[in-house]
Protein backbone atom coordinates (compact mmCIF):
# COMPACT_ATOMS: atom_id res chain seq x y z
CA UNK A 1 0.00 0.00 0.00
CA UNK A 2 1.23 3.47 -0.82
CA UNK A 3 2.01 5.72 2.14
CA UNK A 4 -0.42 8.60 1.70
CA UNK A 5 -0.82 11.68 3.85
CA UNK A 6 -4.51 12.24 4.53
CA UNK A 7 -4.07 15.36 6.63
CA UNK A 8 -5.55 17.56 3.89
CA UNK A 9 -8.96 15.92 4.26
CA UNK A 10 -11.50 17.40 6.67
CA UNK A 11 -13.23 14.03 7.22
CA UNK A 12 -10.56 11.37 7.66
CA UNK A 13 -12.44 8.99 9.95
CA UNK A 14 -15.95 8.98 8.52
CA UNK A 15 -17.37 8.03 5.15
CA UNK A 16 -19.38 10.28 2.87
CA UNK A 17 -22.19 7.76 2.50
CA UNK A 18 -23.09 4.64 4.44
CA UNK A 19 -24.53 3.55 7.73
CA UNK A 20 -23.46 2.62 11.21
CA UNK A 21 -20.65 4.07 13.29
CA UNK A 22 -18.79 6.76 11.30
CA UNK A 23 -20.81 5.53 8.29
CA UNK A 24 -18.32 2.72 8.08
CA UNK A 25 -20.35 -0.38 8.81
CA UNK A 26 -22.98 -0.49 6.06
CA UNK A 27 -22.28 0.11 2.39
CA UNK A 28 -23.93 3.11 0.72
CA UNK A 29 -27.43 2.14 -0.42
CA UNK A 30 -30.04 4.15 -2.36
CA UNK A 31 -32.21 4.63 0.75
CA UNK A 32 -29.41 5.99 2.95
CA UNK A 33 -29.11 9.78 3.10
CA UNK A 34 -26.18 11.43 1.39
CA UNK A 35 -24.93 14.02 3.85
CA UNK A 36 -21.71 15.23 2.27
CA UNK A 37 -21.90 18.25 0.03
CA UNK A 38 -18.20 18.42 -0.73
CA UNK A 39 -16.94 14.93 -1.49
CA UNK A 40 -13.37 16.14 -1.91
CA UNK A 41 -13.17 16.61 1.87
CA UNK A 42 -13.64 12.87 2.51
CA UNK A 43 -11.14 10.03 2.25
CA UNK A 44 -13.85 7.38 1.89
CA UNK A 45 -17.10 7.36 -0.10
CA UNK A 46 -18.44 4.35 1.82
CA UNK A 47 -16.77 1.68 4.01
CA UNK A 48 -15.05 0.09 1.00
CA UNK A 49 -14.41 2.75 -1.63
CA UNK A 50 -12.10 5.78 -1.47
CA UNK A 51 -13.26 9.06 -3.00
CA UNK A 52 -11.99 10.42 -6.31
CA UNK A 53 -9.96 13.04 -4.41
CA UNK A 54 -8.12 10.34 -2.46
CA UNK A 55 -7.66 8.18 -5.57
CA UNK A 56 -6.03 11.14 -7.35
CA UNK A 57 -3.44 11.45 -4.57
CA UNK A 58 -2.68 7.72 -4.66
CA UNK A 59 -2.41 7.73 -8.46
CA UNK A 60 -0.01 10.68 -8.43
CA UNK A 61 2.09 8.90 -5.81
CA UNK A 62 2.26 5.74 -7.93
CA UNK A 63 3.07 7.68 -11.09
CA UNK A 64 5.54 10.29 -9.79
CA UNK A 65 6.26 9.13 -6.26
CA UNK A 66 9.51 8.52 -4.46
CA UNK A 67 10.86 5.08 -3.59
CA UNK A 68 8.79 5.18 -0.40
CA UNK A 69 5.59 5.40 -2.45
CA UNK A 70 6.54 3.20 -5.40
CA UNK A 71 9.29 0.59 -5.13
CA UNK A 72 11.54 -0.22 -6.96
CA UNK A 73 10.45 2.58 -9.33
CA UNK A 74 7.41 4.69 -10.05
CA UNK A 75 5.29 4.33 -13.19
CA UNK A 76 6.88 7.32 -14.88
CA UNK A 77 10.36 5.83 -14.44
CA UNK A 78 9.09 2.47 -15.69
CA UNK A 79 7.72 4.04 -18.88
CA UNK A 80 10.95 5.95 -19.49
CA UNK A 81 13.13 2.81 -19.28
Amino acid sequence: MLPVVVSGFKHQHSACCGGGRSKGQIMCLPLLPLECHNRSQYVFWDPYHPTDAFNAIVAKGAFQGTLQAAHPMNVQQLVET
